[in-house]
């Protein structure tokens, strides 16, 4: 899909709710296409209502998402549906329509990183107008999603849930995947051999695609650490496990996996030895992954 595409944003930097849009050269009033949304925060799950403002004819009603990386700019659609004109005794004109858009449950919510962005616009489009014409609208997508971890191998992907280390590996507990939350987890011993202290890693890395060196390539990526921190642990002799529970600090976004944008929240426990090679075990729990990524 490619169109021209010009976010408005507020006071806090987020998209506005509202943007009109018209075709080069129309005068306003008849001609000027205007989408309102009921509300400019939207669940996933849930319906969306609105409305459209000048539209001629058969208007059809588009989620589209936007990844920003340093890049470019990626837009998918997510979802669709049809506005019903709206008339009366006294008006029975069709330059109003009402719109109800199912938002998908499986969304990935919005979210705003260091150098990438992924958030939701409305677009409207007639049969009737040119690409000029179609009416935009930001809307904030928020959703709930469960940290779990999925073995992941895909032929293009560099992405790897998790790695045990020869040794040890590590287990996910609980956690919630974002500002001001947490990881909690467990570091399980394989076998008796006594493993002394060990050094915990936990960041939160921002990713994005970036131009292949040559065309018809692997997606290559980019990333940036927008937050790390370190902590020791000692596992037992007499025990098999040792806990842990990292506090993620405020303003991180949530664990996200897109076409081209990433929010990963990793954990490494690494082993020190003499003369070898140090022991390493690491993990990325997922908690939101689009359901149409592509290679």
């Amino acid at each position: 899909m490619s169109v021209a595409l010009r976010p408005i944003h507020g006071r806090d930097g987020r998209p506005a709710a509202v943007v009109r849009s018209r075709g080069p050269g129309c005068d306003r009033g008849a001609s000027e296409t205007v989408v309102i949304p009921t509300r400019d925060r939207v669940s996933a799950g849930q319906v969306l209502a609105g409305e459209i403002l000048g539209g001629l004819g058969p208007v059809t009603i588009s989620l589209i998402r936007v990844e920003q990386t340093p890049f470019g700019r990626r837009l998918r659609a997510c979802g669709e549906a049809m506005a019903t004109p709206v008339s009366s005794e006294t008006d029975a004109t069709t330059s109003r329509a009402r719109f109800e858009l199912d938002i998908p449950e499986d969304v990935v919510p919005s979210g705003w990183g260091a150098q990438c962005s992924l958030s939701y616009t409305l677009l409207a489009r007639s049969r009737h107008r040119t690409a000029a014409a179609n009416a935009w609208a930001a809307i904030e997508v928020v959703a709930r999603g469960q940290a779990h971890v999925k073995p992941r191998v895909e032929r293009f992907d560099r992405f790897i849930a998790g790695v045990p280390a020869r040794l040890f590996h590590i287990e996910l507990h609980d956690a919630v995947l974002e500002g001001d939350g947490y990881i909690a987890g467990r570091v399980h011993r394989h076998g008796g051999c006594p493993l002394g202290t060990m050094m915990l890693e936990v960041g939160c890395t921002e990713a994005w695609r970036c131009r292949p060196s040559w065309r018809g390539a692997p997606p290559q990526w980019d990333e940036r650490v927008m937050w790390a921190a370190t902590a020791p642990i000692q596992l037992e002799d007499d025990r098999g496990w040792a806990a842990f529970r990292c506090e993620i600090p405020a303003g991180l976004p949530a664990a996200t996996e897109a076409d081209t944008v990433a929010w990963r929240y990793d954990l490494a426990v690494s082993r020190r030895l003499r003369h070898r090679p140090d022991q390493r075990a690491t993990l990325t729990p997922l908690l939101f992954e689009a359901t149409s990524l592509s290679a």
